[in-house]
C-alpha cells in the first residue's frame, strides 16, 4: 500500500468516525458540540482543573473555553467549584 494510500485511508477513517461522533451526539437531544465533549473528557480526566488548564490543553483561547464551560453549566452537565489557593474556579 503506498503512502498517498494509506493517508486517504486514515483521513476517510476520521471523518468517519467524526461525523458518527456528532450524529450520535445530535441523537442526545441537547446543546452540545463534539467540543462540550471534550472538556467534559478533559475535566473527568483530570478533575479538578481550571478553565485555563482546559485551554491549554485544547490549545484554544480562554475566552472560547469559558463559552464552553457556561454552555456545559446552563445545561446543567457541569459546576463550577472554587479553589482555596487562588481566584480560579475548578470544574
Amino acid at each position: 500500500m503506498s503512502e498517498n494510500t494509506s493517508l486517504e485511508s486514515i483521513f476517510r477513517l476520521v471523518h468517519t468516525l467524526k461525523r458518527q461522533m456528532s450524529e450520535q451526539i445530535e441523537s442526545l437531544d441537547c446543546d452540545v458540540a463534539p467540543m462540550h465533549i471534550r472538556v467534559m473528557k478533559i475535566i473527568t480526566k483530570r478533575a479538578p482543573c481550571t478553565s485555563i488548564d482546559i485551554a491549554n490543553l485544547l490549545s484554544r483561547d480562554k475566552a472560547q473555553v469559558t463559552r464552553l464551560i457556561n454552555t456545559l453549566i446552563s445545561e446543567g452537565l457541569l459546576e463550577k467549584a472554587p479553589i482555596l489557593k487562588t481566584s480560579e474556579a475548578t470544574f
